[in-house]
């Protein structure tokens, strides 16, 4: 008789659970769950917005991947003083010979190479046959051969002749983050960015409105070792993405299942 009543206890919690979540719907949009349901929706479409806009940055991401392949693939230019559009020609190969002028070299701050501080040296050289001069970062050094006397040991007499890629100057547009301040009427040693129209200023001959990050060279000394920013990756984006997308789902279905559990709750004080 008790196996009875427990089976008959366990059909009619199995009755009411099914009960419960076929009148989901309309609970749902009852009155004592509409604004909370209007809530969990609004909050659901903004993580779903979330994940498709980590969806399109993983397709910007690709898209920016090719064109950064296909242009380090390309024949490099051979560059002689001509400028160039260094957005349409950003990540392009070039070939360029010229002479060092180590008087106006400057440092890149907070650089690093498998986990050790330094800095990037940055050159300017005169390009061989022409009025103008372009920067080259020429590679990573240790934090301690960073100060000016240190670096006289990287210094390079003579014409040489490097393979690097274009970038753009690196323009300061916002008050967050590293500034670049000039002493008025001096000189700055070490900075954040190349931001070639400030540099520009304590040289005394106009540069290229681009520069160029050497490119690594077999038989080259260690150091400065070149290591462009040249990533190819798909970044966090697909993980981000399905993480949104699976808070949304979450949310829906705990919400569910709450007002579902709610819903039996009260049906049995009732």
């Amino acid at each position: 008789m008790d196996s009875l009543h427990r089976l008959d206890t366990s059909g009619e919690a199995q009755t009411s659970g099914l009960t419960a979540w076929r009148a989901l719907p309309r609970l749902l949009v009852s009155r004592q769950w509409r604004w909370v349901t209007l809530g969990v929706i609004v909050i659901m479409l903004v993580l779903i917005r979330l994940g498709m806009w980590q969806l399109d940055r993983l397709e910007q991401r690709r898209t920016n991947n090719a064109l950064i392949t296909s242009r380090v693939d390309e024949p490099p230019i051979q560059l002689t003083g001509q400028t160039l559009d260094a957005e349409a020609n950003q990540y392009r190969q070039v070939l360029v010979t010229g002479t060092y002028d180590h008087g106006s070299e400057i440092v890149l701050r907070n650089r690093s190479r498998a986990g050790a501080p330094g800095m990037d040296i940055v050159t300017p050289l005169r390009i061989e046959g022409s009025d103008q001069s372009v920067l080259v970062d020429r590679g990573w050094v240790p934090l301690l051969d960073a100060e000016p006397e240190k670096r006289a040991q990287f210094a390079v007499s003579g014409p040489v002749t490097i393979r690097g890629v274009v970038r753009p100057s690196r323009v300061q547009t916002s008050s967050w983050g590293p500034q670049d301040r000039q002493p008025e009427g001096g000189r700055l040693d070490a900075w954040f960015h190349i931001d070639i129209a400030k540099i520009g200023n304590q040289v005394s001959y106009p540069l290229l409105p681009f520069y160029i990050e050497q490119l690594p060279e077999e038989n080259a000394p260690d150091l400065p070792h070149p290591q462009p920013n040249i990533e190819i990756t798909e970044g966090p984006h697909l993980s981000y993405a399905v993480q949104w997308f699976s808070f949304a789902a979450i949310l829906v279905g705990g919400y569910a299942a709450f007002v579902v559990t709610r819903s039996k709750e009260q049906r049995s004080q009732s």
